[in-house]
């Protein structure tokens, strides 16, 4: 990396960190100028310490405005995990887990929690388990699956929680229309599948931890069989 590089990362970094400790999310950054005078540097390397930190989903820059703190979202992190998994079924499988592992938490959490903002969030995912009952077609039971998923999450009322699994959920999605053409996509339409979310909606709603994590557990085994079956018949592998 040249010299010059090497700077702007170096900047990028500390200012990353300021970001972290002085500034809320929505909050507008220094000038340029400050920011020139502050790290002794052009305009115009600070235009490319603030173009880094906007590719790091970090601050949102305006034509002609000051750059403006972003509330970090799980899409950088998507697209990293994306570049890692998307040469190797295998890493996909094993992303696939983490998400897995992750999902049984949720469900723990869910069933934890006893807010106003979490019981809105249950809710909103037996709305979506409805649309999963009646849905006539495989995309229609797709998108209600998500649905409910992401109400769980919700429900879960854990920031992180959301932050982390966005950026895998993306990774899996982007990398499976990229890579495998959308053919390796979850396959949510058996009735096991259904009856395991029922399952585990009822336990969140008795706010039964022990039987809600074991649904996940076991929503998680279909989930993965299901992968590894298309990605082997992707490969050719008997």
């Amino acid at each position: 990396m040249a010299t010059g590089d090497s700077r702007v990362e170096e900047i990028a970094d500390d200012l990353q960190q300021r970001l972290a400790d002085e500034f809320d999310f929505g909050a507008k950054l220094p000038s340029e100028s400050e920011l020139a005078d502050r790290y002794d540097i052009s305009r115009a390397t600070v235009r490319e310490v603030l173009k880094v930190l906007s590719g790091r989903g970090l601050i949102e820059l305006g034509r002609g405005r000051r750059g403006t703190v972003t509330r970090p979202t799980g899409a950088v992190l998507g697209i990293q995990l994306g570049a890692l998994v998307r040469r190797d079924p295998q890493r996909l499988i094993e992303l696939a887990q983490v998400r897995d592992f992750l999902d049984e938490f949720v469900a723990q959490r869910a069933a934890e929690q006893s807010s106003p903002s979490s019981a809105h969030a249950v809710e909103s995912a037996r709305v979506a388990l409805d649309r999963m009952r009646d849905a006539e077609s495989g995309d229609e039971l797709g998108v209600a699956n998500g649905q409910f998923h992401a109400a769980l999450v919700d429900a879960a009322g854990s920031e992180v929680l959301s932050f982390i699994l966005e950026g895998i959920e993306s990774a899996l999605v982007s990398t499976q229309r990229s890579a495998y053409g959308g053919k390796l996509v979850r396959n949510e339409t058996t009735d096991d599948s259904l009856a395991v979310h029922e399952h585990l909606f009822a336990a969140i709603v008795e706010r039964n931890v022990d039987a809600a994590r074991g649904a996940a557990k076991e929503h998680a085994r279909l989930a993965r069989a299901g992968l590894r079956y298309r990605v082997a018949a992707l490969l050719g592998i008997r």
